[in-house]
């Protein structure tokens, strides 16, 4: 995973464009079916646990350039800097996990527009915020809209889920919901 500067929300739209319908159908299922085998199914789903239900050491330390996270051999190298639960590392994670999961070896992680890093950001987003609790959440928030104390949807699903708000934005547009 790594930072990038500009517009990423407005960008994420056209490399969203880069997978095919049928890709994302994969990789979404591919997704809620490691779920299903670890009995990942309480909210928020939580990427430490996961991890060591797949064999992965999760490490904390200093990232060169950009990166915020890397995955090498059976090992995710976190940035120090993400030390505790945060949301960020916790997506920084499930991103890794993907990775993994998506068996992409060592794909040029230099490049954030590459399609192995298209792929894990949206396995990390199908994974945390799993379509039907998505869904459930929507059906909440809109039946409270009026006595929530959340001052967005997008803050709602931030708080249900333990994701970063560029997640959150990233996974409700899959749900034609624009801020």
């Amino acid at each position: 995973m790594y930072y990038t500067s500009g517009k990423f929300f407005e960008r994420w739209i056209d490399m969203n464009d880069l997978l095919s319908a049928e890709r994302k159908t994969e990789i979404a299922q591919q997704a809620r079916k490691l779920l299903i085998e670890h009995n990942e199914a309480t909210l928020p789903i939580d990427p430490f646990s996961l991890a060591g239900k797949l064999g992965l050491e999760v490490r904390y330390g200093e990232m060169l350039g950009n990166s915020i996270g890397e995955l090498k051999g059976s090992t995710i190298i976190i940035d120090e800097r993400l030390k505790n639960d945060s949301p960020l590392s916790r997506c920084v994670l499930m991103h890794e996990i993907a990775h993994h999961q998506l068996q992409h070896g060592n794909a040029n992680k230099n490049n954030a527009h590459t399609k192995a890093e298209i792929e894990a950001n949206f396995f990390a987003i199908e994974a945390l915020m799993p379509e039907p609790f998505v869904r459930k959440a929507l059906e909440i928030y809109n039946s409270q809209k009026r006595e929530t104390v959340f001052d967005s949807l997008e803050e709602y699903i931030m708080y249900m889920f333990n994701v970063t708000e560029r997640k959150a934005r990233q996974r409700l547009m899959g749900f034609n919901y624009a801020a």
